[in-house]
Formats: C-alpha cells, structure tokens, sequence
C-alpha cells in the first residue's frame, strides 16, 4: 500500500535501480499504473490500482509476477535515475552536507546502485533536492515582504527596504533590497569612522549584485554594517544605499554625521 502515486512511482525507480533492470510504462492515469520489464522476452510486470474506497488516493500493488530472466541493464546509465529519484536518494546527505558536490553524488550514485551518471545530471538533481529542501527561488522571492515583516519585527528600530516593478502579468518584480540592523548601526559609533564600499556579483540564477557598506573595529576586524542587493551596480543603486545608510546614521548616531 502506497499513500499516492508518488510514492509508488518512486518505490518502483527505487526497485528497478537496486535490482539492475529497467522498465517501460505500460499505462498510468489518475486510477492504476501498469508497468513491464523493458526487455521484450522478459516476463516480469507490475499492476496497481487506487484503492476504490480511498478518498485521500491510496494505491495498492494489485499483481506483480514473473521472475526476471533477462541480462538486467547492460549499459552506462539507467532508464529510472530521473532527475527526481536522483534527488530523492540525495536529500538526506545535502541536509547534513550542504556542500555536497555533483562529483559527490556521482560516486555515491554509482556505489549504491552501480549507475553511471553524467555530471550534468548530478548537478541538476543536486538543484532539485535544494529546491525539495528551501523552496524554489520563485517561492523565496515571493515571500520577502513578509520576511522583511518578521525581520523588522524581531530587530526593533533596524531598516529594511524593499523595492519592486510592476511585471508583464501584473506581479511585482523584485529590483533591490536594502538591510542594515540597528545593532550594526548602534556599534559603527565605535569604528573608525570610513565605511569602505563594495559590490560582488552574484552567482545564482536570477543573478543581481551584492553592495556592501563595512567598516573595521577596535581589533582591526571587518565589522559589516550595511547591505543590498540589487540588479545592477551602478551610481543610482549606489546613491540609494548610501542616502539609506545615512538615514540609519541620523536615527543611530547622529554624532558621526558632518553638520
């Protein structure tokens, strides 16, 4: 018994991948899925149903017979190492090891189920098991109003400033966004008083520049003070992050401001 579908499907990547065969879909729709072993002269196959009763989508292995008598898979990859059951296998270990690289995965890929996968497909499962664990980027940029609700709420008297265009389709466009804690501005009174400026681009898919504003304290260390992150680097979004920084400084530390 299976809770839904998905969790079938999986069960039967998961058997075809420690079993060495792989296997061609016969049938599926909202009700059963039928599947047999890829090779012509081999007997084995596998029906499952929805349990008719089932309101929340249970399926159940109705038959499953016949013994493999072919040769299993004889070439490099497998027809069941989807981008999805990659990501599955993989889950776990990135949320102990964020750093997990694709050359990683392809050896634990190929020690566990002695499939060879391409680096490409290592790197796109990796991207996939991310998304399962943090949510899509799509899903991430959505929620930054409420992020900067909690993040104001959390750290009392800190800006932040978040900005937007109107889309094609009506939804806002994320264009830049300005952070600076009130803690960070409270303890710049305590630096010497030169703010070193700098942007770093950012090597993510809807990529964006990093603007920083640090300083450096009593011990001589990189002491962060403000930060954006923006579309592009150029004096406009300099302009804002530094006029913001001021507006920190008169509500902080109004003492390190030139009259």
């Amino acid at each position: 018994m299976f809770r839904d579908k998905k969790e079938l499907k999986n069960a039967c990547q998961l058997l075809a991948a420690q079993e060495n065969f792989e296997y061609v879909v016969v049938k599926s729709d909202q009700t059963r899925l039928m599947i047999k072993c890829m090779s012509n002269d081999c007997p084995w196959h596998l029906h499952a149903a929805k349990v008719s009763d089932a309101a929340n989508g249970m399926f159940e292995i109705r038959t499953m017979s016949g013994e493999h008598n072919c040769l299993g898979v004889q070439h490099l990859g497998h027809r069941q190492a989807s981008k999805t059951f990659l990501a599955e296998q993989i889950q776990a270990k990135l949320r102990d090891h964020p750093k997990y690289r694709p050359k990683e995965i392809q050896q634990d890929i190929h020690r566990e189920f002695g499939i060879t996968i391409p680096y490409h497909q290592a790197n796109r499962a990796k991207a996939k098991a991310l998304e399962a664990i943090n949510g899509s980027d799509e899903e991430e940029y959505a929620a930054l109003p409420k992020y900067c609700e909690d993040l104001g709420r959390n750290n009392p008297g800190s800006t932040f400033v978040l900005e937007s265009t109107p889309n094609n389709d009506g939804r806002e466009r994320f264009r830049r966004m300005f952070v600076c804690y009130a803690a960070s501005a409270i303890g710049f009174e305590y630096c010497p008083p030169v703010l070193g400026l700098n942007g770093t681009h950012l090597k993510t898919k809807y990529k964006g520049v990093l603007l920083t504003a640090t300083a450096v304290d009593a011990n001589g260390s990189l002491f962060p003070v403000a930060s954006a992150v923006v579309d592009v680097e150029n004096d406009d979004n300099w302009l804002w992050l530094v006029q913001l920084f001021r507006g920190v400084l008169v509500q902080h530390v109004p003492t390190l401001l030139v009259p």
